[in-house]
């Protein structure tokens, strides 16, 4: 008679304290269990990271080793335009974090959780983190994740990169000749190909400070070439379209355009006779550019010997008088010469 009044109160107080626990959204995490909160004094610090995933709840905070804090919750917030996983740890009042300190996500096994690693820096530092300070997504990492590793190494397995390797180094081997003295004389010319270009350092130095002028005058003249490329698209399209207008043109032209040969068979006796009367004109112009300096040479050393000192001095010596029929006179006849003596004065030619 008393004991099912007592089995009713206990079936009560169970279906209270689930709906209580249900109401409540508790979660095991929540739960007062060692190892999931900071005893004594703690302190509130946010690190900023790009990805969490895999993070569980409640994870530990250690910093060169030692568990200084635990991780209380992650939440989303935004970092220069950009979301980032913002995760609250509760620290140990009593350790001090400086502001220049990294954080990384790591695991101390290849199956084992993620924590998070705080590691100082390695110099001196004298500011140090407060309370609901952060440390910026620019100062964390996260490791590589055993799900990535095995994931490269799946694609490195069956993606055809190792075959693609072994392609590459059996080419290498073929590229290699077989015989050995010819290795050899390849790598005798290798070297003495080597051994020039270490010669000639002050030609290569000539050829680098040459293309450092050739830059430097590019960098000088970047509006000049700034202008070009901005105008000279423009104007090449404009060149294009006056092109394309005369094509149109002549286009339209059509019928009306007379083709070249109808202007030329009819009439091609009448230009190879043309072309007969020319050509020797063209010789003798040929001909007297080349013999012209000759015959001006002569004609001044005519006017120069002879035709100059005859005019500065008119004089006429006579050395022998012959008749109309070629005969010579012996000159015995005073009369005729003093008759072409005075003939001579009369033209002048004779004092």
């Amino acid at each position: 008679m008393i004991g099912i009044p007592v089995r009713r109160l206990g079936a009560a107080v169970g279906v209270a304290l689930v709906a209580l626990l249900s109401a409540c959204s508790v979660q095991p995490t929540d739960l007062p269990l060692p190892g999931t909160r900071v005893s004594g004094e703690s302190y509130e610090l946010g690190i900023e990271f790009g990805s969490v995933l895999n993070l569980p709840a409640r994870s530990k905070v250690l910093m060169n080793g030692s568990r200084i804090g635990v991780l209380r919750d992650v939440a989303i917030a935004e970092r220069d335009g950009r979301r980032v996983a913002l995760a609250t740890v509760d620290l140990q009042a009593d350790v001090q974090v400086p502001a220049d300190s990294t954080a990384e996500l790591k695991q101390a096994t290849v199956l084992g959780d993620f924590y998070i690693a705080l590691t100082p820096p390695a110099g001196a530092f004298s500011a140090m983190l407060a309370d609901k300070g952060v440390i910026p997504l620019a100062q964390t990492t996260v490791s590589p994740q055993v799900e990535d590793l095995l994931g490269g190494i799946a694609a490195l397995a069956n993606g055809g990169t190792l075959e693609k390797m072994q392609r590459a180094v059996e080419n290498a081997n073929r590229s290699f000749p077989v015989e050995i003295a010819e290795r050899d004389h390849g790598v005798e010319v290798l070297r003495a190909l080597v051994a020039r270009l270490a010669g000639e350092q002050d030609s290569l130095n000539e050829a680098i400070d040459s293309v450092s002028q050739i830059s430097t005058t590019l960098d000088t003249n970047a509006s000049k070439l700034a202008f070009s490329f901005d105008v000279g698209p423009e104007r090449v399209s404009g060149a294009v379209s006056a092109f394309l207008g005369l094509s149109n043109v002549l286009k339209a032209l059509g019928a009306n355009v007379v083709p070249i040969g109808d202007l030329v068979i009819p009439r091609q006796e009448t230009l190879f006779a043309l072309i007969d009367v020319v050509e020797p004109l063209v010789a003798t112009a040929t001909r007297l550019d080349t013999t012209l300096p000759e015959d001006i040479a002569k004609l001044d050393r005519i006017l120069a010997d002879q035709v100059g000192p005859l005019v500065a001095n008119p004089s006429v010596n006579i050395v022998d008088i012959t008749t109309d029929d070629g005969r010579p006179d012996g000159g015995s006849n005073p009369d005729r010469t003093a008759a072409v003596a005075a003939v001579l004065r009369m033209i002048g030619a004779m004092r």
